[in-house]
């Protein structure tokens, strides 16, 4: 059996690519970078006999994402609705705390004007009852008018 290659001689080229005459026959084949032929065959003889099983693995696999993927819509669903729930508490907290501060200060201001309604009732009689005859009345009507 001879054969014949057509590799160069000197030992410090590298070789990629190579041509094998055996017998007659001409093989042609690529080399590694390390100059060993590539291997095509499945290096682990288990990965072949899986290859055979793979539709049925990734069926499987198929039918698992998508039960984590209605799982992950429903989770998704159930957190929209929480906080659309939340969003509407907020809301309506906002509300009822701008109308309870819009009645306080509706009541605020009712209760200061009860105080102060005696009060203006007493400088009212007093305008009514003094007829400023000389300038010192008069100086004494402006000043609680001005009060008023």
């Amino acid at each position: 059996m001879s054969a014949e290659t057509n590799l160069p001689t000197d030992p410090e080229a590298k070789v990629t690519d190579a041509t094998v005459d055996v017998n007659g026959e001409s093989e042609e084949f690529t080399l590694a970078p390390d100059g060993e032929p590539f291997d095509l065959s499945p290096e682990n003889p288990a990965d072949a006999e899986t290859a055979a099983d793979t539709p049925v693995d990734l069926q499987a696999t198929v039918s698992a994402l998508t039960q984590d993927i209605e799982a992950l819509k429903a989770q998704l669903e159930d957190r929209t609705n929480q906080y659309m729930r939340i969003a509407a508490d907020f809301e309506n907290f906002r509300k009822r705390t701008q109308k309870e501060k819009e009645e306080q200060e509706q009541q605020i201001k009712c209760t200061t004007l009860k105080e102060l309604l005696p009060v203006v009732d007493n400088f009212e009689r007093a305008r009514s009852q003094i007829k400023p005859q000389t300038d010192a009345e008069m100086n004494i009507h402006k000043s609680y008018q001005s009060v008023l």
